[in-house]
């Protein structure tokens, strides 16, 4: 299902940005710019893979002029998986001159048995009892040897 929708987020990506006009923003000149023309420098961490969100904002990145992408870097999970499927998605942008870095992995959290306890609609707050084996709680079985 990973590779599914990597796969998904690429190919949207990648037809978004090649649909997409090359255009400049209108922006408000800044009086505390030093010079309007250049690019702002950035480098992105994200967590493309999951959905198709990262891999619009990169596709965004890419084509924007107001931005110089020093290099794009990988977040969460299986790190490793996630910078080939942005390296993927770069070559296919023909952006092969945008670092690509591997994040340090995450390992998935461990599952710790949890404790469901019932709660009622009453009152919340108020402790509820453990039920005690008794007659009634008896498996017919059991009560059926006892006779």
């Amino acid at each position: 299902m990973f590779r599914l929708n990597a796969i998904l987020a690429c190919t949207l990506g990648f037809a978004i940005l090649l649909s997409a006009p090359a255009s400049k923003a209108q922006s408000v000149a800044s009086p505390a710019a030093p010079d309007k023309n250049s690019p702002e420098k950035v480098i992105i961490d994200t967590d493309i893979g999951d959905d198709i969100d990262d891999a619009f904002a990169v596709a965004l990145a890419l084509r924007s002029p107001e931005l110089q992408i020093l290099g794009i870097t990988t977040t969460f999970g299986d790190t490793e998986t996630r910078a080939k499927v942005l390296d993927r998605f770069l070559a296919e942008a023909g952006r092969q001159d945008v670092p690509v870095a591997a994040g340090t992995p995450t390992p998935p959290k461990a599952r710790s048995p949890s404790v469901v306890t019932p709660r009622t609609t009453a009152s919340p707050s108020r402790p509820i009892p453990t039920p005690s084996p008794s007659s009634s709680t008896r498996s017919a079985a059991t009560r059926a040897n006892s006779r």
